[in-house]
């Protein structure tokens, strides 16, 4: 199926005897910016009175490259050309697999910010995404595995992803049964990102303020790991969530969350900054009909100082995962996690034995952050905005069916 379209979206924020409103609309005509501005006001009735304030024009700001024009290059024929190949590439080399999807997106946009303090901003940006998920049936098993990358540059390695994918269907051929208990788990840069969403979670303004996180109270305190690094940077050239100014106008700024296992800062949108009596840390994100809330851009975890491969070497035996299931169904704040493997494999002295299946993985974030850290990779590498070393934790409980 090959879609294009084009969108146009207008969305206005009021802020009135201190309550905020939003309203939006896709059809910028003048009665519609009226209606919008009259609903906007109407709305700010209902909602809760802050002590925000609309930021002044920032003395300076970063200004990370967002658009790359060979995207615009590109055409439905150049992604037709290239899809037909990659799909021979993967019959090719196995024959059984199915092609379930496989998906190229370019997009490209411009948007204007302006606030009645006299802040202006105007951005032009590129996106790029290409996704593939391959699957295989057979009796008693359902092998599949996915592969996604996105980038604001036409530098997607498309070929290069592919045969990395192909390389972990040769790993899974083999099916290993592995018994319940304490295991080490590498956790690779994808499945990282899910460990991580409690850390990050735990460093929102919104949620110290709240009293829900468990980096409330504790700025300043060494609670993880002395190894453990975790940066929120949307200054970084070309990266998918960088930017000028937030959603609410303020300048974004490179900070660390947590340095050295020591919470460093919180971030905050203009309502949760004035709440806890500080400035905006230029997170203020929001969708077009809703109101702000604190949010991180790109995230960064620092790597260690030895490679992957040598590090892999040191596992007896082990668990390697890519893949979780029940994302997003666990505790947020306190980092109880239970996650099933979707795809993962069984590390024997640090060598790849084999697929694991019907396996689960329990543990809590924060003490494996803190107190159970046994490596970080040197080298790093980027899943849309998040980057991160292989990460390799012990006494994850793993239960196997």
């Amino acid at each position: 199926m090959i879609k294009s379209e084009q969108t146009t979206t207008l969305s206005l924020r009021v802020i009135k005897d201190g309550k905020s409103g939003v309203s939006a609309t896709n059809d910028p005509l003048p009665s519609e910016i009226k209606r919008i501005a009259k609903e906007a006001v109407e709305l700010s009735f209902y909602n809760e009175k802050s002590d925000i304030i609309l930021p002044q024009r920032a003395k300076e700001f970063s200004n990370p490259q967002l658009f790359d024009k060979d995207l615009t290059n590109v055409s439905e024929d150049d992604f037709i050309d290239e899809g037909k190949e990659i799909i021979s590439l993967i019959k090719e080399d196995e024959p059984k697999m199915i092609v379930n999807y496989l998906g190229f997106s370019n997009a490209c946009g411009e948007s204007c910010f302006a606030n009645s303090n006299g802040v202006v901003s105007y951005e032009k940006h590129s996106l790029a995404s290409f996704s593939v998920e391959i699957s295989e049936v057979s009796e008693g098993d359902f092998f599949q595995l996915f592969s996604q990358q996105t980038s604001r540059k036409n530098d997607i390695p498309h070929r290069a992803m592919v045969i990395d994918l192909l390389k972990k269907v040769k790993w899974g051929r083999k099916v290993i049964k592995i018994d319940s208990g304490k295991y080490p788990v590498i956790f690779v840069p994808q499945s990282a990102a899910v460990l991580m969403d409690y850390v990050v979670s735990a460093a929102s303004g919104r949620f110290v303020n709240e009293k829900t996180s468990k980096f409330t109270g504790k700025l300043g305190e060494r609670i993880l790991d002395r190894r453990f690094t975790l940066i929120d940077d949307p200054t970084t050239d070309w990266g998918d969530l960088s930017y000028h100014l937030d959603d609410e106008g303020v300048a974004g700024f490179k900070k660390y969350l947590v340095k050295n296992g020591v919470v460093e800062t919180f971030y905050y949108d203009l309502k949760q900054a004035a709440i806890a009596g500080t400035d905006s840390s230029g997170n203020g994100e929001r969708g077009s009909f809703v109101q702000a809330n604190p949010a991180v851009s790109n995230i960064n975890i620092a790597g260690g100082d030895k490679p992957y491969a040598k590090l892999l070497k040191t596992i007896k035996r082990g668990l390697l995962v890519y893949f979780l299931l029940g994302v997003g169904e666990n505790n947020p704040f306190n980092g109880d996690f239970q996650l099933g493997v979707n795809l993962g494999y069984l590390v024997e002295n640090g060598e790849i034995a084999g697929r694991i299946k019907n396996v689960a993985l329990a543990g809590n974030a924060f003490d494996l952050l803190r107190n159970n850290l046994m490596w970080l990779s040197s080298e790093t590498e980027r899943w849309g905005s998040f980057t991160s070393p292989y990460i390799c934790v012990d006494n994850v409980v793993v239960t196997s069916k």
